[in-house]
């Protein structure tokens, strides 16, 4: 086991390595930024107009100057531009492309591409930015053919480095007329445009390409994988996203990610993405080191934050001067005085007084001549006002696009539509609406229940009266049409509003947004809160606001009562769980770490069936195997105990087939809980019969259908003999609509699936199925606050998830190892969907009771087992974690591989390999019983050795570490192989395929531990269970290039022997598996 001293040691080691490297290497050093948007003064954290000395940072002056101070210090730089220079503060509104054009030109970049904003003004006003600027523009994806204005940019531009010949493109989102004027310029799809760019550019012999892109990170990452084999790096803008590598604990701004992202390609070739936030206030700087077939072999840096202490570029200073005081003047005016503080954050999760005061804006535009209703978008709220005086500037930077204000009509259901729409996509987190399309409205009181599926969610619509004399609200006619006030951004279906443009008629325009909301708040000064009450306009059952939860919670009450409940009582993977566990779910070692078990499971299940007046007790799978239970008793003592309270359905396993047909048709015959597998054909293998499709059962009435399915990959562990297993979502699609024929309205899938593919499954299963009790993945799922919660939480419970049409289905799972007892009340509607749910796991604890009828059910199996299991085999002075089979060598890894490699001495004395999730327990210091050594090693796997080739182990130990990632500095390899009789080195910053950097072999020949490089002709007699043997977890080459086949013990019992032997176990000394960065 590796201490952290020797981690030190290595990581020590490898900076001087990685130098040494890097002589041999091109290094680039490319510094870069993006979505600057005018910002010429020093800014906030927030990237707006500073108060207080100590906010200020950024702008673009300092922008230049550590450009400068980078370029100095590297032999070869680009400095390149992503693109959203145009828009954003008054230094454009007042001198429009003339300002940029003269803050570029201070210091021109290699080569920039173009943002949306840049083409808001239309391009009469972009043209004469283009021919001025002293930077290149290149534009991959544009076509001007139908534009013959639009002429100075180029496809690509070519420079050179030191004899290294560097190709740049840029391209931008396609939907450049959402927010600007393009004019009849056409835009492709940026992927292919790169794709094919750049491989013209490799036949020109150019062989490293960066890409620009004004695209938003998640399409840059999509394109890194996707743009074929010449492109190095994406250098992106859009999405405003700050990246950092590292510790980011003292870094000013909130970090999103990782600088640079590597994405892989299908062919494991790595391309990296950066950005650089936005607003100027940092500056992008990293250093690529090339071999010379121009791939990428390591890279350093991260993006400079500009701080108060970064000097400000004089030159730049300057070169603003005959701008600045038209640009000040305006913008220090005083409009107003605000005394409260304004988040534009508040306009997420609800109504905001920031939205209100917009809104209320726009009404007034149109006053006297319409007293309607007015709509503002989120994302067109971009700044913050805080208490105290307000300037031009500031109301500015709250709405900085200058959209013109238009009111047109809109009948009453297009209105609801629209309104609709606003929240489909918002989630209920911790009990918080987040809402990132909500409207922000005046005139209106509406009221969404989040909890509803998308489409159904605004539950109640009132209109302020126009012709009333007070506030008077009535409800919305929808055969009426209504005023309604919005940006020209809404009116053109901006933000998928598409209802507005598509319904909205009688079109009239009033003035620019800005100057609205500056004519209003000048005459509301002093700004205040505004009451509570009848001023809330918008109303959502999940908010914080108490009163709006009191009064919904009373509606929600009523409707409940008309509906059919149906309280879904789960469990899944217990596997022989029938003592009490630790929080791991394997031996508990001291009361205060006991809980769970099937007996307390059991308890609460009756107590919860009590309770509820109609009620589904259903078992998801995986109940073989995992214990001594089952190893002395196989299925005799799983079916006592299932039948001690038998559920109303249940599906298998992989597992539950280990021991073959003859080990499960038993069990299968004296089960008292009906068994589905809707997947599963039987008819090759005609000694498998004790199993439905589906099961329908009846409560209160209602018909409820119960479906089963097992993962297609049975055979992965399992003997399943002649069964065949077909596509479960495909299965459950078909039975589903079979089951809707005959008057089933309510579908229950038991899914021994996973989650994810349970997910899937719920968002392509057709229209029938309501909800879906997972297994497999032993997931965790909780709802609400988290934090007193025993388990670690892995999602919502449950998980909703969206069909096409935006029907909603239920996902649930409840953990593993018999801790929780799942616990879903759903709310049915009589066309059997759902409205509503409650609920949560249960989680058993030292205090919930264990059932009587269990416990006596145990007794004559229990004898045997604990005589068994208590046994001792061996002390250890150290305990064994194997979590720490992920991030590299384990000593319990160790311990396992050396006990393989003994089974076969001394008929031979080579090499063994372990999966690590054949690793199931820990062994802690002490005491190390028999059933310790069974929870580290429960499935019995038989061990074999065979021959492999150098070459063929070398791609078995490059396929561990495939998936490999760093996070923080640390390998997380889920995959990877422990070993005895060698030593292997990876690099993982390496692309798949190519991070086995150095493998050396235990000569089997020599007396003592000489170690000497594989030959990759040579055979080598190789120590590995039967899992991998037969290809599993992937480690396909083993199966396809295995020879010789000799069986040896089983696993476990070389195991035990081993430990025995050694006892007491100490801490060994590391060098099996290094890593170096």
């Amino acid at each position: 086991m590796m201490s952290s001293n020797a981690l030190l040691v290595v990581a020590l080691a490898l900076v001087s390595f990685t130098g040494a490297q890097q002589d041999d290497l091109f290094p680039l050093s490319v510094v870069h930024f993006n979505d600057l948007h005018a910002r010429y003064n020093q800014v906030n954290l927030e990237g707006f107009t500073c108060i207080g000395q100590e906010l200020c940072q950024g702008g673009y002056p300092r922008q230049v100057s550590a450009v400068r101070q980078i370029q100095a210090g590297a032999e070869n730089s680009i400095y390149v531009n992503a693109g959203g220079n145009f828009k954003g503060t008054l230094w454009y509104t007042v001198h429009r492309w003339e300002v940029v054009a003269a803050m570029l030109n201070v210091l021109p970049a290699d080569a920039m591409t173009l943002g949306r904003f840049d083409f808001f003004h239309e391009l009469e006003g972009l043209n004469p930015f283009l021919a001025a600027s002293e930077t290149p523009v290149v534009l991959t994806n544009v076509d001007n053919s139908a534009e013959p204005s639009f002429v100075n940019f180029e496809r690509s531009v070519v420079v050179e480095r030191s004899g290294r010949r560097i190709g740049i493109l840029g391209v931008i989102r396609p939907d450049v007329d959402a927010v600007g004027r393009p004019g009849n310029l056409t835009f492709s799809d940026p992927i292919e445009a790169v794709r094919n760019e750049s491989a013209r550019l490799a036949e020109e012999g150019v062989d490293i390409v960066v890409v620009l892109s004004y695209y938003g990170l998640n399409n840059d990452r999509r394109m890194a994988r996707n743009c074929g084999p010449h492109v190095d790096l994406i250098v992106g803008g859009s999405s405003n996203t700050v990246l950092f590598s590292g510790n980011d604990a003292d870094f000013p701004l909130e970090v999103e990610g990782e600088y640079p992202t590597v994405e892989l390609q299908p062919d494991g070739r790595r391309v990296l993405v950066v950005q650089a936030g936005s607003y100027g206030r940092l500056v992008g700087n990293l250093t690529v080191f090339f071999n010379e077939e121009g791939e990428i072999e390591q890279w350093e840096g991260n993006p400079v934050f500009l701080d108060s202490n970064t000097p400000e570029d004089p030159e730049v200073m300057a070169a603003l001067l005959p701008f600045r005081e038209e640009v000040e003047t305006l913008g220090n005016r005083t409009v107003a005085v605000a005394e409260v503080d304004m988040s534009r954050q508040d306009c997420v999760s609800g109504e905001c007084l920031l939205g209100s005061l917009i809104t209320d804006s726009m009404v007034r535009a149109f006053f006297p001549m319409y007293n309607g209703i007015a709509l503002q978008n989120r994302g067109g709220i971009r700044g913050d006002l805080q208490a105290g005086t307000v300037t031009y500037k500031q109301l500015f930077e709250v709405l900085p696009f200058e959209n013109q204000l238009f009111s047109l009509l809109l009948r009453g259901d297009h209105l609801m539509s629209v309104l609709e729409d606003s929240v489909r996509s918002a989630t209920v987190n911790n009990g918080t609406v987040q809402a990132f399309d909500l409207l922000q409205v005046s005139g209106l009181r509406v009221t969404f229940r989040i909890t509803n599926p998308p489409g159904r969610r605004l539950v109640s619509l009132e209109v302020l009266c126009q012709q009333c004399t007070g506030p008077v609200y009535e409800p919305i006619n929808p055969f009426r049409e209504y005023r309604v006030a919005l940006t020209s951004f809404l009116a053109e279906g901006g933000d998928r509003f598409t209802t507005i443009a598509r319904e909205g008629m009688d079109l009239e325009e009033g003035p620019v947004d800005l100057d609205a909301f500056e004519e209003h708040v000048e005459r509301l000064s002093p700004l205040r809160d505004a009451e509570a009450g009848p001023c809330e306009r918008i109303m959502k059952p999940t908010s914080v606001l108490l009163g709006v939860v009191l009064t919904l919670a009373c509606f929600a009450k009523a409707q409940q009562q008309e509906l059919f409940s149906l309280r879904v009582i789960h469990f899944n993977d217990l596997y022989s769980r029938y003592n009490q566990v630790n929080l791991e779910g394997f031996t508990c070692i001291g009361q205060e770490l006991c809980q769970g078990g099937y007996p307390r499971q059991v308890n609460v299940v009756r107590q919860l069936q009590a309770e509820a007046e109609n009620s589904l007790y259903v078992n998801a799978g995986g109940n073989f195997k995992g214990t001594l239970w089952y190893t002395v008793h196989r299925w005799e003592v799983v079916a006592a105990m299932l039948n001690v309270l038998p559920a109303d359905a249940m599906t298998l396993g992989r597992f539950d087939f280990f021991h073959g047909l003859e080990g499960l048709n038993p069990f299968m015959a004296a089960s008292e809980s009906p068994v589905v597998l809707t997947n599963v054909d039987n008819s090759a293998e005609p000694s498998f019969v004790n199993f439905e499709r589906s099961v329908v059962v009846e409560r209160s009435g209602r018909r409820i259908g119960i479906l089963g399915v097992i993962r297609p990959d049975v055979d992965a562990i399992g003997r399943p003999g002649n069964l065949t297993f077909s596509d479960p979502i495909e299965a459950v699609r078909n039975e589903s609509t079979r089951l809707a024929e005959e008057g089933v309205d309510i579908v229950v899938v038991l899914s021994y699936y996973g989650l994810a593919n349970e997910q899937t499954m719920a968002r392509n299963c057709g229209p029938h199925v309501d909800l879906i009790v997972g297994g497999f993945s032993n997931t965790v799922l909780f709802s609400g606050n988290d934090e007193d919660f025993p388990l670690e939480v892995e999602g919502e419970y449950p998980t909703v998830e969206l069909q096409p049409d935006g029907r909603r289905v239920l996902v649930v799972q409840a953990g593993s190892y018999g801790r929780l007892v799942g616990n879903l009340t759903v709310f049915f509607n009589e066309e059997g969907e759902i409205e509503q749910w409650e609920g949560n796991p249960v989680f058993l604890d030292s205090n919930t009771p264990e059932d009587p009828e269990v416990m006596a059910a145990l007794q004559p199996f229990r004898e045997e087992v604990e005589t068994l299991g208590n046994r001792t085999v061996a002390v250890s002075e150290v305990g064994m974690s194997r979590q720490d089979c992920v991030t590299g060598e384990c000593l319990l890894g160790s311990l396992i591989t050396d006990s393989m490699v003994r089974a076969f001495s001394p008929v031979y004395n080579g090499i063994a390999l372990q999966n690590r999730g054949g690793i199931r327990g820990d062994l802690q210091a002490g005491t190390v019983t028999y059933k310790q050594l069974f929870e580290v090693l429960p499935f019995e796997n038989q061990l074999f050795s065979l021959l492999l080739r150098g070459d063929h182990l070398m791609s078995v130990l490059e396929d561990s570490v495939r998936s490999a990632t760093i996070s923080n500095g640390t390998v997380q390899a889920w995959d990877l192989l422990q070993v005895s009789g060698l030593r292997v080195t990876y690099r993982i910053s390496n692309p798949p395929g190519r991070r086995l950097v150095s493998l050396e072999v235990l000569c089997q020949q020599c007396t003592g531990p000489v170690y000497e490089p594989i030959n990759p002709f040579r055979e080598y007699r190789v120590a590995l269970n039967s899992f991998l043997v037969e290809g599993g977890d992937r480690f396909t080459t083993i199966a396809r290039e295995g020879m010789d086949l000799e069986e040896g013990p089983v696993d476990l019992d070389a195991f035990e022997e081993h430990v025995e032997r050694l006892s007491p176990l100490r801490d060994a000394e590391a060098g099996r598996i290094r890593f170096v960065f």
